[in-house]
This record gives C-alpha cells, sequence and structure tokens, in this order.
C-alpha cells in the first residue's frame, strides 16, 4: 500500500515488529490501552482497546458516549 510508508508509520510512533508488520500502543487512561497493529503487505489492520487491569478487551464506546455527554454539558 503506497500509504502506508515505513517511514511515516515510525514517525507517528510505530514500531516494527516484523517484515511487515507495524505496532503501536497508547494509553487512554491509566488502566486502558489502545493498540493498533498494521501488517503493510496485506494491509490488514488490528485494533483492540484493552483493560489492563483485567488484561481484556474493552468496551470503549462507553468512553465515546461519557465524552459526547461531557462535551454537551460545556
Amino acid at each position: 500500500n503506497p500509504n502506508l510508508k515505513e517511514k511515516t508509520l515510525l514517525d507517528f510512533g510505530f514500531a516494527r515488529t516484523s517484515v511487515s508488520e507495524y505496532y503501536m500502543m497508547s494509553k487512554l487512561t491509566s488502566d486502558i490501552s489502545f493498540n493498533i497493529e498494521i501488517d503493510i503487505e496485506t494491509n490488514d489492520i488490528s485494533i483492540e482497546v484493552l483493560d489492563e487491569d483485567f488484561l481484556q478487551p474493552y468496551d470503549y464506546q462507553i468512553m465515546l458516549k461519557k465524552s459526547k455527554l461531557c462535551s454537551k454539558n460545556r
């Protein structure tokens, strides 16, 4: 994929995990993380929002709804 260049991914903070795979993790809160893995050969993208305390997927839609409610109250 010409849009997914190695240098661009590295500039955004991705780490190379294999020949074609790149990974990035960002903490959303102290116990919730956003994880994305991209394979530049197959164009596969995997996104996970994880609850680090329980080591399981986190329902991020709750966070989005709370965020929208907070912004409406401002």
